[in-house]
């Protein structure tokens, strides 16, 4: 992660380099399919939006998928190994722990610890031992 701890920093880097390279970046669109077109080596994408339907080519793409059943489909169409996803701490849904005064994890939005574990325990309410 950068020194400045900030996820932010990351973002900055890649529009920098989209606009030195004069890469075209679109918002707002849905990755319909991707294929490989083998004959001259481009992948063509199919993307939507709102009012169009495009198919763009490339000659090499990144594809992030996250945890989108949708992008782990387009990797496997493309023939790419997947590899089970893990959790992170990105797709916890604590934000109300932030919010509230008395939320457990209030006053800590931001921080970062360098070396830390943590260790979530939570109690599921009516829910007998096994």
């Amino acid at each position: 992660f950068p020194i400045t701890d900030s996820s932010q920093t990351i973002m900055d880097v890649i529009q920098q380099e989209a606009q030195k390279w004069n890469v075209d970046i679109q918002l707002g669109c849905k990755v319909m399919t991707v294929e490989k077109d083998e004959d001259d080596g481009y992948f063509l994408v199919t993307t939507s939006t709102q009012k169009q339907i495009q198919q763009h080519a490339f000659d090499s793409i990144i594809l992030a998928t996250g945890s989108s059943p949708s992008g782990h489909d387009i990797a496997s169409q493309l023939g790419l190994n997947m590899v089970n996803p893990i959790p992170s701490l990105f797709t916890l849904e604590l934000k109300q722990q932030v919010k509230d005064v008395d939320g457990i994890l209030h006053g800590l939005a931001g921080l970062s610890v360098p070396f830390a574990r943590i260790t979530f325990r939570y109690k599921v309410p009516n829910r007998k031992k096994k």
